[in-house]
């Protein structure tokens, strides 16, 4: 259930899938909450994820590792879906139960920056863009900037500064 605090009332996530009833996978899996990218970062979804060899989803860093899918839920200041979920489940890490989006070809997705380029690069997207799983910055981006960087989709359409829909080029598991 998606509970808010009065002060964060108006609080929105940063990816909504369109036409999601047959377009896109919602996939339960555990967040490595131990994962030293996890516990540094705020994640918000719309972030591109990587799942590590033990089963668990991490941000995406790992260049040569299939983008796996977009994160569904987020754990920031705004909005924390890992609140009050058990976090010692799956390895011996530990893990949190978590959601990533996953989509073929016909998946699209609004995505919204919050205004900190966590999930979109600060650059000027154009219809047509390729969009990139960036290792470093941990979003998704419109340039290859550390070279070798999977491509998963494209940009649709334009709504605004950081706002954009994607269609994914291939299904990301």
């Amino acid at each position: 259930m998606f509970r808010v605090s009065l002060a964060n009332a108006f609080a929105k996530r940063s990816l909504r899938p369109l036409h999601e009833k047959h377009q896109a996978t919602p996939v339960n899996v555990l967040l490595d909450a131990s994962n030293a990218v996890v516990v540094a970062n705020a994640l918000y979804s719309g972030m591109p994820a990587e799942l590590t060899s033990d089963g668990q989803v991490i941000p995406y860093t790992t260049k040569t590792n299939p983008c796996w899918g977009l994160f569904a839920l987020d754990k920031n200041d705004s909005i924390n879906d890992t609140d009050g979920q058990p976090t010692d489940l799956g390895t011996d890490s530990g893990g949190t139960p978590f959601a990533v989006w996953q989509g073929g070809p016909d998946a699209y997705f609004r995505v919204t920056d919050p205004g900190n380029n966590a999930v979109l690069a600060n650059v000027a997207w154009v219809v047509g863009d390729d969009v990139y799983a960036d290792s470093s910055a941990h979003n998704l981006d419109r340039t290859d900037t550390d070279s070798g960087n999977p491509v998963i989709g494209h940009v649709v359409e334009v709504i605004g500064t950081g706002d954009i829909v994607i269609q994914l080029s291939a299904p990301t598991a």
